[in-house]
């Protein structure tokens, strides 16, 4: 039980699975328009990557 005079345990870091949880907590501490802005800048990427490479095909 927490008496309030100690600090409480740390957060783990990863799940008993390897899951990184400081980016899902990072994640949820977003805004629904933050998180949106986030996933667009990596469907940015992935486009950018994608032309990068059909044009070095050519």
């Amino acid at each position: 039980m927490h008496d309030g005079l100690d600090p409480p345990a740390p957060l783990p870091l990863v799940n008993a699975d390897g899951v990184d949880l400081t980016l899902i907590r990072w994640t949820l501490a977003l805004s629904p328009l933050e998180r949106l802005r986030v996933l667009q800048g990596h469907i940015d990427f992935a486009v950018k990557v994608r032309d990068a490479r059909r044009n070095s095909a050519r």
